[in-house]
């Protein structure tokens, strides 16, 4: 039996995501070069991303498992949950796959991490953030 989704929970997480991308947009006001010269302003991006990041996650895992999708293997995999509920692209699923995976790096993997390709990644996706809200629109609206 699919459960009704909790919509409070999801506009308290995308609240936290929406504060965390504050957070980072406030750091890609300078140029990359002093963004990578200040380390305190680059771990503070590095640090709102996985809470953005995660954000993202718990509202994927408290859908999927609300509306009875395949259980996921892992987060980039909740994604794809997320997808067949909710009718996403392919390319939509892949872009949200991508951003938990750099999640993972950045929490697990942080020695390898090269702050050049943090900083590249939040220009190139910060939109990301926004298109992901514009989709779980349906949940929050009540029309699923």
């Amino acid at each position: 039996m699919r459960a009704r989704v909790n919509r409070e929970r999801i506009r308290f997480l995308l609240g936290e995501m929406r504060r965390a991308v504050a957070q980072v947009r406030a750091h890609l006001g300078v140029d990359d070069e002093r963004l990578l010269a200040d380390p305190v302003s680059l771990g503070s991006v590095k640090y709102n991303l996985i809470v953005a990041i995660q954000a993202m996650i718990d509202v994927c895992n408290h859908i999927v498992t609300r509306k009875g999708g395949p259980a996921p293997q892992d987060y980039a995999d909740c994604f794809v949950s997320l997808g067949r509920v909710a009718g996403w692209s392919a390319e939509e699923v892949q872009r949200f796959q991508l951003m938990a995976r750099f999640r993972n790096l950045l929490v697990h993997l942080y020695w390898q991490v090269d702050d050049q390709r943090v900083v590249a990644t939040c220009r190139a996706h910060f939109d990301d953030f926004h298109r992901y809200q514009e989709l779980l629109a349906p949940f929050l609206d009540g029309e699923t």
